[in-house]
């Protein structure tokens, strides 16, 4: 019998914490995430663990609460990229010359 593989809409990533437990959880099956949590449990490993793989590529992790973070993009203006942009032109330019 073939292995059954979640459609991408039922591969979902859920964070889910209480306001009462200084834990959280994260179920997800996003390679990125898994990868980057992975690395974090050799790293880290008293603050974070893999704590459920479901068998069809949905792992579960618990952390800390405070590592989770909502991060909006920079939003800046024409003139504060045109700034910028000067700035790695002139830092780039003399990092040649040395």
């Amino acid at each position: 019998m073939a292995k059954y593989k979640p459609s991408k809409i039922e591969q979902e990533t859920i964070i889910i914490f209480n306001e009462e437990e200084d834990s959280a959880e994260c179920f997800t099956y996003n390679r990125k995430l898994t990868n980057r949590l992975r690395k974090l449990c050799r790293e880290r490993g008293n603050e974070i663990k893999e704590i459920r793989d479901n068998s069809v590529g949905g792992l579960t992790f618990t952390f800390p609460k405070s590592w989770v973070k909502v991060q909006a993009p920079r939003v800046i203006s024409d003139e504060q990229r045109a700034i910028l942009a000067e700035r790695l032109a002139g830092s780039l330019g003399r990092q040649a010359n040395t």
